[in-house]
């Protein structure tokens, strides 16, 4: 993205944060208030590889390959099972490089 733009994006998103007072942040959960996740198990689900590291990195380690794990989460909620796996989109998987 280019800078201009994202420095823009945060500053509108830092003036709509401050403009309205009654909105809170907060990192730290209500103590009161139980998630229902009673286990969360990390999957090896595959590695993947780019060609080309710069196209996370932008302007940097040009043309040099990169590696990076793929994992996967099986989380046990009270009210169920559930996998979550962001996987590759359909459009990435059918290039010829893959």
């Amino acid at each position: 993205m280019n800078a201009n733009v994202l420095c823009a994006s945060l500053a509108a998103v830092f003036a709509l944060a401050t403009s309205v007072p009654s909105m809170q942040f907060s990192a730290i959960p209500d103590a009161h208030v139980k998630s229902g996740v009673d286990r969360l198990y990390v999957i090896d689900c595959g590695d993947g590889s780019g060609p080309d590291e710069s196209r996370w990195t932008p302007g940097v380690n040009v043309g040099v390959p990169v590696g990076f794990p793929g994992h996967c989460y099986l989380i046990h909620h009270t009210q169920g099972w559930f996998l979550w796996d962001t996987g590759v989109d359909d459009a990435v998987a059918k290039l010829p490089n893959h």
